[in-house]
């Protein structure tokens, strides 16, 4: 006796729609993306689909390990696991003071929400500040520049409601990662933007597969990222293309 039970995907911060297959022993059996899902309708990536052979897999762990003075891996209970946990993050705590503790958050633990919560109000019980992630390890460099360079704040892009969406290095299509216009269902969600007349640019120094669906392609030599921004800048102050009004209130000077 099988039934399903609605669920969502925790592999990314797309969290599409699934439909669960379990036996009557609660054990995974399949994984469906959820057709009646608003937001993703019915698309997962091959990663979700696939979850159950993790879930499922003889190499996950289910119990704490420690290991013994031989060396090897021997299972322990999860109380005598936190016993010895907190004895060394204390013993830690008190040689080298509280900022000599950092966490690390992950991409799969940004779906486990309680999880996600436990790692600030545990950082803010011991008062470390030392939290890492994808982001700060990797990707800082995207965050440090829009800041400096005055980037836009006023919400992701709508592609259902653009004219025209020019993606810069990015391959969403693969990589669900163009800053959420293209992180649920990108394939059709970008076909269905074309057919609707949405104009599609890609500059980017490899013909990805987001590049192959564009109707313009820019393929610059590598480095000339900031020859290329400039060139719009100056094209777009010198033809007018831009709102006088508001930049005049929110940037500043328009000429």
């Amino acid at each position: 006796m099988t039934r399903t039970e609605k669920t969502f995907c925790r592999l990314c911060g797309a969290g599409c729609g699934m439909i669960a297959t379990i036996d009557s022993a609660d054990r995974l059996i399949s994984l469906q993306a959820d057709r009646e899902n608003a937001l993703t309708r019915g698309y997962a990536c091959y990663k979700g689909l696939n979850f159950g052979n993790a879930h499922s897999s003889p190499n996950r762990l289910l119990k704490p390990l420690t290991r013994a003075s031989d060396g090897q891996l021997q299972e322990i209970c999860s109380e005598i696991a936190l016993d010895e946990i907190a004895q060394r993050i204390g013993e830690i705590i008190d040689r080298h003071g509280p900022q000599a503790v950092g966490m690390f958050v992950g991409n799969g633990t940004v779906a486990g929400f309680l999880t996600f919560a436990m790692h600030r109000a545990f950082l803010n019980a011991i008062g470390s500040i030392q939290r890492f992630s994808t982001i700060t390890i990797d990707q800082s460099a995207k965050y440090v520049s829009f800041e400096r360079m005055g980037g836009w704040a006023g919400g992701a892009i709508q592609l259902e409601t653009a004219d025209v969406v020019m993606f810069v290095g990015t391959n969403p299509l693969v990589s669900h990662g163009a800053i959420n216009s293209l992180t649920l269902d990108p394939v059709k969600r970008l076909k269905d933007a074309r057919a609707r007349g949405t104009k599609v640019i890609v500059i980017d120094p490899r013909r990805s597969e987001t590049a192959q669906n564009a109707d313009l392609f820019l393929q610059p030599l590598p480095g000339q990222d900031v020859a290329i921004a400039g060139a719009l800048l100056h094209t777009i102050l010198a033809e007018g293309w831009f709102d006088v009004d508001f930049c005049e209130r929110f940037v500043g000077a328009a000429r």
